[in-house]
Formats: C-alpha cells, structure tokens, sequence
C-alpha cells in the first residue's frame, strides 16, 4: 500500500521508505528502499501487473521458488507483494550496493574494458550461480554484463534480473526465444525453435566475456534485429583482437562458448574446470578445452572444419585499465547513498 513519509515526504510503499531509483527497463523500475522496521536496505523491483501474462497460480509457484535461492553468488528474494487491488507488482531483493559490473549504450558499447585478471574473478563467480540455478531447474536467459552485480565490497558477483527466467521439470531444459536480450542470444534462439536453454546461458556468457574484455558486443547489426539474428547464425568469423599468450587461453575459452554448432558447445562443467579459470594454464599454451581435445592455432581461421568461426588478429595493443584501477574507478564513479539511522 502507497502512502507518504509525514517527516520527509518520500514515499512508501508498505514497511518501505522508496530512496531513490536505481535503474529501469520494459520490465519495470528498480530503487533503492529502506525498510524502516530492521533499517536494512533493499532493491525493490516494481513491475505493472499488465506486463505479466503468466497465470497467477504459476506466478506465485515460481516466485516461490525464486524465494529459496541461497547463493552467494545469486541475488536474494526477500519478498513478494501481489495485490490484486494494485496496478503493480513489487519483488523485494538483496540490495548489491557496488551496481552492474558494466553497462552497454544502444549500439552495445561499453565505457571501459576490464583487465583479464578481473574478468577470471567475475566469471569464476558467475559460473558457480549458474551452475547452481541450473541444478535448481532454473534458466536464466538473460545473461549479460549488465545483470552482473557486485556487492559492496566491489568482490562479491551477483546474477540478478530473473524476469524472463525458466523453470524445467526433470532433465528438460527446453525453451523458445521469448525473452532475452537479442545481442546476447544463441543462434539456435534466433530460430524460434525449442532448444537447450542451458547451452543458451552459456553462449550468453560467452558474449559476456567478449563484451568484458574488448569494451563492445561482437556484432555490427546492433540496432536493427532482423539483420543481428542473421548476423549471429551466420558463418561470419568472430574477430578477437589479441595482445599476448595470456589472451589466447582466454580467447579460446570463448571460442568454445561460442560455438554455433550446440553439440560442440562447451558444458558448464567443462568451463567450470577449464585451465584459464583454474589458473593453472601454461601461458604458452594455446589448448582451450578441458576434456583435452587439441585446438588449432589461434592466429589463424581453421579452414579444415566449418564449425571454427573465431578470427584471432594478433599484436593488436588493447587499452585495458588494471584491476586496481577498475575497482578504484568504479568506486570513484558510483555516487554514494547515505541514509541517515
């Protein structure tokens, strides 16, 4: 229920002081609230009831869902309002203070790239959320740099924005393109077609790398979707640009995320165990896989199999900010909320 602070005037909506708002998209608005029983902040998602065409006995089952999460490295459900008396929906969530790891403009750029050492922390921590919400028969389907969050402490990730996620029964991950960000779809989502929709995160989580290290998405059609769906099914190489050894086990991490063809896709497992995340790769190495399958030169398109699309150009220099610098400048971006006991 809306009302208004008689002191200060903010507005509330039940225990919730409203701060300030945080972000917002076609799913809704995202502030910053203050629950003025246990002086905790919150982020308090408000969504209007017209955009929710799920059955209200479904809804309420998978919120219920969402609620029983418990992973450090997955946003917290608090609480869930559903008036059916109000316009709007209100999901309460465990406030990650430090933002979106990054955040694209319309053409898919970003403001900066972060350093490979950085990138490792991040998706070493995305990896362990997304392992953990596939074995809770969870899909994320939305999987991009700006639903990674970082708590407070500017170490800690959190996936966040379950709005087009996926509940599967058994061992069925089947879904249709229904949701999602086109720029970070599969190409088999591209199709409208039923498909693995844990191999769709994972692609997702490849583009996600990309955008983290080279500062864009890998596609030139990024306002016009007809054209970006052709684009990603097609057989166009992905360039990479590469600076040194250290990039080519990351790159061909990548490479095996992107694979179109989804039989050759890497499995989560696989990437959880991969040497460049493990740390335990041989610099010199140019050997991407996990279960030990050889991998041609990077420098090079392998023109004997059809399924490689990754182009590495090499000895091109990256402007990359150290991860200490990245932590300093987020920091120094991010404009502090002080809110008075």
């Amino acid at each position: 229920i809306k009302s208004y602070d008689e002191v200060d005037g903010k507005q509330m909506i039940n225990e919730y002081k409203v701060w300030q708002e945080l972000g917002n998209g076609s799913y809704g608005t995202v502030r910053l609230v203050l629950n003025m029983e246990n002086g905790k902040r919150y982020a308090m998602k408000e969504t209007p009831r017209k955009l929710i065409s799920k059955p209200q006995g479904i809804l309420s089952a998978e919120v219920n869902i969402l609620k029983k999460l418990n992973h450090r490295n997955v946003i917290k459900l608090y609480e869930f309002m559903n008036d059916p008396q109000q316009t709007h929906l209100y999901l309460v969530f465990e406030y990650a203070a430090g933002g979106s790891v990054m955040t694209l403009d319309q053409f898919g750029v970003a403001e900066k790239t972060l350093d490979p050492y950085f990138v490792r922390k991040i998706v070493i921590q995305v990896v362990d959320g997304l392992e953990y919400l596939h074995q809770q028969k969870i899909i994320h389907r939305d999987i991009k740099p700006d639903n990674i969050l970082l708590d407070g402490d500017m170490q800690t990730v959190k996936l966040s924005d379950f709005g087009v996620s996926h509940l599967f029964i058994g061992e069925d991950d089947a879904i249709r393109h229904s949701g999602g960000t086109p720029a970070f779809m599969a190409p088999e989502m591209c199709r409208d077609a039923y498909v693995s929709g844990m191999f769709c995160d994972i692609w997702a989580l490849g583009i996600t790398m990309y955008v983290f290290v080279w500062g864009r998405i890998p596609w030139q059609s990024s306002t016009n979707q007809l054209r970006l769906f052709q684009e990603i099914q097609s057989n166009k190489p992905i360039v990479f640009h590469s600076a040194h050894a250290f990039d080519k086990e990351m790159v061909a991490l990548i490479r095996r995320m992107l694979e179109r063809d989804v039989v050759r896709r890497i499995t989560l497992n696989q990437i959880k165990h991969n040497p460049w995340l493990t740390g335990s790769f041989v610099p010199e190495s140019t050997q991407a896989a996990y279960d030990g399958e050889e991998e041609p030169p990077l420098e090079r398109i392998d023109e004997q199999n059809n399924n490689v699309n990754i182009l590495i150009v090499e000895d091109v220099p990256l402007i990359r900010e150290t991860t200490a610098g990245i932590l300093k400048s987020m920091l120094a971006d991010r404009q502090g909320v002080t809110i008075d006991d």
